[in-house]
C-alpha cells in the first residue's frame, strides 16, 4: 500500500489533481470552517500536540540523514540527540544520551 501511494504521489498528474481538489475544498467556506474547528480541537489536546512534536522531530532528523532511536524518544532526550548528532554524528549523540539517561536514573 505504501509503495502504491509513493508511486502515485510521484506522478505529476496525480499531484495536480490532488492540488486542484484541495483548492476547491478550501475555497468552500463550510469546509474551511470545519477544518479550522477540527484543527483547533486537536491542537488543544496536549497528547496530540506531543505526538505532533515527536513526529516533527523524527522527520527533521530523518531529513538530516539520521534516525533518533526509540529509547531516546522514550527518555525525552530527542532534542539533545538531534543537537549532538548534527555536530558530532549519531554515535556521539547516542553516547551522550546514554550518559544523560544514566544520570537521570541515578538522580531518582
Amino acid at each position: 500500500m505504501s509503495e502504491a501511494s509513493k508511486r502515485a504521489l510521484a506522478d505529476p498528474e496525480v499531484r495536480a489533481r490532488m492540488s486542484e481538489a484541495s483548492k476547491r475544498a478550501w475555497a468552500d467556506p463550510e469546509v474551511r470552517a470545519r477544518m479550522s474547528e477540527a484543527s483547533k480541537r486537536a491542537l488543544a489536546d496536549p497528547e496530540v500536540r506531543a505526538r505532533m512534536s515527536e513526529a516533527r522531530k523524527r522527520a527533521w532528523a530523518t531529513r538530516r540523514g539520521y534516525q533518533i532511536p526509540a529509547w531516546v524518544h522514550a527518555a525525552g532526550l530527542a532534542e539533545d540527540f538531534a543537537a549532538v548528532a548534527a555536530e558530532q554524528g549519531e554515535e556521539a549523540a547516542a553516547s551522550f544520551c546514554r550518559a544523560l539517561k544514566r544520570e537521570m536514573e541515578m538522580a531518582r
